[in-house]
């Protein structure tokens, strides 16, 4: 790391480490939270990083539940979109948080990238409360590195984040896919303009293969690794390096792979679609971390299964991903449920759904994403069932609902109904709902 760095660790750590655990860290996207995070790692300190651009009641609620874990052994505890309309903490262990930063130095071309320069430039777009920023933090804890942070995602910063990768020579770049289209919408995005640029680690969600190809043919000498890792990991589990010479080679029924299995960064399986991780996992979700259901996931059937589970001896988690492996290549294809990736962050549908009840003048409320031709989430819609719709305004209700949930939550629109649409089995229907959203 570079020297103001790590002098803002060491002050950092000799202030923590008579703190009691878990140590709140507070904060945006900057050295100095970036330092605080490093120096907890250091000590070996559990911490839980809180973006305080979220909604206060969201910050409430995730120190209210910090009470239910069970601390032990803990690296840090990241929050993410839980169906019960809370957030849902999970907590990572120490040997986890080591052996994905020993299987992501060992990545080949992070290797080479380190040992041809000086100083790595690293830039940050990940919120710290976003699993994502660790591999950002992996990379800022080693000797040559330096570590920049880009202004937030948005069109209005987009010459602000141009000018940031630009004059800070910016060698690597953790970003979501989403981020990456961000940056290609403009064509002076190319290796002319930017000719420091050498990788980019993309993470988070699907990454398609137009994307990929359009990135390499602006720089046709990229090393873009394409990874694939859910929250109740940390940050990937595995990755493959994706360039102009192999890109056509392993695209599978229109997707790229997210990892290759035999140098990930623990055990991959995939069974009856579902993709099941093993020994590479959480503890569990709040004060879950008591002992597992032990099964046998070659014997049993677990389309169905959810959560984590032990299969003998080993701790597992059963994603929700939908999957398949070929040449050895991990390929994802959906989900079992309703959760979405969105902007890069997971979503609940149910999380939005339960806020929105919340919210006074609201009967019965229904979220679906709207996707693209790719199964992409273009945006969110709701479905309201208002008590009086007389008197309802979706004006009124964007403003209570932006107090309980993050921005990239909120649906791009309300679509006002007297009932909401059930099937033939007295369930909400989705499929009809699904139908009215692309109208």
């Amino acid at each position: 790391m570079d020297k103001e760095l790590e002098s803002l660790v060491n002050e950092y750590c000799s202030q923590l480490k008579n703190i009691s655990e878990p140590v709140i860290i507070k904060g945006t996207r900057n050295l100095q939270m970036a330092a605080q995070i490093i120096a907890c790692l250091k000590l070996g300190k559990c911490y839980v990083p809180v973006d305080t651009s979220l909604p206060q009641v969201r910050i409430t609620q995730t120190e209210n539940s910090l009470n239910n874990f069970d601390l032990q052994n803990l690296s840090y505890i990241m929050f993410t979109s839980g169906t019960t309309g809370t957030p849902k903490g999970i907590g990572l262990t120490k040997e986890s948080v080591e052996n994905f930063s020993l299987w992501f130095s060992g990545i080949p071309c992070l290797e080479d990238l380190r040992a041809r320069h000086k100083t790595v430039n690293i830039l940050n777009t990940a919120k710290f409360n976003f699993d994502l920023s660790l591999a950002d933090l992996m990379l800022a804890k080693n000797n040559n590195t330096r570590l920049f942070f880009s202004p937030d995602f948005s069109m209005e910063n987009f010459n602000a984040i141009f000018s940031c990768i630009k004059e800070n020579q910016i060698h690597f770049i953790t970003a979501t896919p989403t981020y990456i289209k961000l940056l290609l919408t403009n064509p002076d995005f190319n290796h002319i303009n930017f000719p420091d640029l050498e990788c980019i680690f993309s993470c988070g969600e699907k990454l398609e293969p137009a994307t990929a190809e359009k990135l390499l043919k602006r720089f046709p000498d990229l090393k873009l690794i394409n990874a694939y890792g859910p929250t109740e990991t940390v940050c990937a589990v595995s990755a493959v390096q994706i360039d102009s010479s192999n890109i056509n080679s392993i695209i599978c029924n229109g997707l790229l792979p997210a990892g290759n299995i035999l140098h990930s960064a623990g055990l991959i399986r995939v069974c009856d679609e579902q993709i099941i991780l093993e020994g590479i996992c959480a503890q569990g979700y709040y004060s879950d971390c008591k002992e597992k259901k032990s099964i046998d996931i070659l014997q049993e059937e677990i389309q169905n299964l959810k959560g984590f589970f032990m299969n003998g001896k080993v701790p597992a988690f059963a994603t929700g991903d939908r999957g398949f492996i070929k040449n050895n290549f991990l390929y994802i294809n959906g989900r079992f449920d309703r959760q979405i990736k969105y902007k890069g962050y997971r979503i609940e549908c149910d999380d939005i759904e339960n806020n929105l009840l919340q919210i006074e003048g609201v009967k019965d409320a229904c979220v679906l994403p709207v996707k693209d031709d790719f199964q992409n989430v273009k945006y969110i819609i709701a479905f309201i069932v208002p008590v009086d719709s007389s008197d309802f305004k979706k004006e009124n209700c964007f403003k209570q609902l932006e107090k309980l949930i993050p921005w990239y939550m909120i649906p791009k629109d309300i679509c006002i109904m007297e009932n909401l649409p059930v099937n033939s089995n007295g369930k909400t229907d989705y499929k009809k709902l699904q139908e009215l959203s692309q109208q």
